[in-house]
């Protein structure tokens, strides 16, 4: 699963010349300064830190972090009910260091992520979904300080390629969406987080190479510790002899739709495939196993209307679609598949709040299929996300699982979340 709530924004330098006039021109009338931003309008809880925050972004520093709360019940069904619920917490840190801005070498990106969590969810013990009603519940096993990332990325003959090498978080790039890819600020469920039918290992040591070789195409390849354990280094898995190696590549198309107005409609369709080189236990065969298995994906995600003209503006209406196989003997869901909307600002004079609607289902193989009641699983999910506060959203989520596991009596399952960034 992938935890990517903020993405670092590496703004491009740029210095034109410009000729002096032919006559001394008459003085610019003096800019009013910017009225401090008000108490609701900041961008997080803890401000600016009394300027500190962006006199560190201008020397290329950029620091974010997040606290998650989350509270889910299994109303009925599932394995048995648990109206009174549980709550589950998770905290991370990630900084981000621009070389160029530093006074160093342009290109380069160095990022280390910090990471904790607290609470297992209601998943195991009441719900029993494959996919886990709480994708971010329990993400680092436990662990209350995790050094989930640390990579440094070379951006090569401006941006046409970059290379990154280090601890990683393979989802971070790849199976990508614009509506459905942040358990911390969208949807809860597993099947809407990522596509579950990729093994992605768990954040490893590895390199990345992405090819930008025209505007809105990419090409990139990912090779990553397949047996990593996401608490440790790496080192003990990733540098013997006998290693083996998750390895994924994609291709991605990313575009603007024209319209009347100035904005424009962005869109993107990703293609990608991966090959999980491990020994298996074979689905369905006891003591049986096997080495090596491959699969593909797809991800889309489409804006269909924006309120204003105004190219920065998010408020409107956009959609989203997934699809996934891996074999049925390597993995119990065969066929994957996932849809949905996201809709910003719907309610006149809440243009700040967010609307999730989301379904997904995975189709179990034949030999996962023997002694189950069903044959798949599948996923209603609705959330509402609210500006409560600077830097604070409420969401309000509910899911309704059918069939979690293939096996157990549909599920019904409120829950609250609460995302603070500081």
């Amino acid at each position: 699963m992938t935890r990517a709530w903020m993405r670092v924004v590496l703004a491009a330098l740029a210095m034109a010349a410009t000729t002096g006039p032919a006559f001394p021109a008459e003085p610019a009338p003096a800019e009013e300064p910017d009225a401090p931003a008000s108490w609701w309008e900041r961008d997080s809880a803890t401000g600016d830190w009394g300027g500190l925050r962006p006199k560190l972004a201008e020397r290329g520093i950029e620091i974010g972090l997040g606290l998650t709360a989350i509270w889910q019940a299994n109303h009925r069904g599932g394995l048995r009910s648990h109206p009174n619920g549980r709550t589950t917490g998770s905290w991370d840190i990630e900084a981000a260091l621009d070389t160029e801005k530093l006074g160093l070498w342009p290109g380069g990106t160095l990022l280390v992520y910090l990471e904790g969590s607290k609470g297992h969810g209601i998943d195991p013990r009441f719900v029993g979904s494959e996919f886990g009603v709480n994708a971010d519940a329990d993400s680092t096993a436990g662990h209350r300080l995790q050094f989930s990332e640390y990579w440094y990325e070379q951006a090569i003959a401006d941006g046409l390629v970059a290379i990154r090498v280090g601890k990683m978080d393979g989802s971070r790039d790849l199976d990508t969406n614009a509506f459905a890819n942040d358990e911390c600020t969208q949807f809860l469920n597993g099947a809407l987080v990522n596509n579950p039918t990729i093994p992605f290992p768990d954040y490893a040591l590895g390199g990345q190479i992405i090819v930008r070789p025209c505007s809105g195409f990419y090409l990139a390849a990912t090779a990553l510790d397949a047996n990593a354990e996401g608490w440790t280094s790496g080192r003990d898995t990733a540098l013997e002899s006998d290693s083996d190696w998750f390895v994924a590549a994609e291709a991605g198309v990313v575009y603007g739709i024209p319209t009347p107005a100035e904005a424009q409609l962005e869109g993107a369709v990703r293609i990608g495939v991966w090959h999980d080189p491990v020994r298996y236990d074979l689905v369905g065969r006891d003591g049986q196993t096997a080495k090596g298995e491959s699969g593909w994906y797809l991800s889309c995600d489409q804006v269909l209307y924006k309120e204003g003209a105004d190219q920065d503006d998010s408020q409107g209406l956009g959609v989203f679609a997934r699809y996934g196989y891996a074999p049925d003997d390597y993995s119990c869901v065969e066929h994957f598949c996932s849809a949905g909307l996201h809709y910003q600002g719907l309610i006149p004079g809440r243009d700040d709040d967010v609307l999730g609607l989301g379904f997904a289902r995975g189709k179990f193989g034949r030999p996962a299929r023997r002694g189950l009641a069903h044959g798949s699983e599948a996923v209603y999910e609705c959330y509402y996300s609210i500006p409560v506060g600077p830097g604070a959203t409420l969401t309000v989520d509910v899911q309704y699982i059918r069939h979690p596991g293939a096996d157990a009596p549909a599920s019904f399952v409120p829950g609250f979340r609460f995302q603070l960034d500081l």
